[in-house]
């Protein structure tokens, strides 16, 4: 039986963290195909406050953020990507 989204995991590309999930990483997929700078961005920071949805933590939030867009940067985010931090990614 060959269903498109039916097939095992087992079959599909390994997750780079797989603790967000394949919803997240098909967001950042879709992130980096965008062409606008500032649609990029929008779309990036709105995946971060996703991811921070899923996960809270208690304490220090600044740290806790400054994280999540270290993961976005793992899940191959796109060029051009500005954080708070004082990061951008290329």
């Amino acid at each position: 039986m060959k269903i498109k989204g039916l097939d095992y995991n087992t079959q599909r590309e390994q997750l780079v963290l797989p603790e967000y999930g394949r919803e997240v990483q098909s967001m950042v997929d879709y992130c980096m195909d965008l062409k606008d700078r500032q649609e990029r961005q929008r779309c990036a920071e709105s995946i971060v406050a996703i991811m921070e949805r899923m996960k809270p933590r208690v304490g220090d939030a600044k740290e806790y953020r400054h994280k999540l867009w270290d993961h976005l940067a793992l899940m191959e985010m796109p060029r051009s990507i500005a954080t708070s931090y004082g990061t951008t990614w290329r």
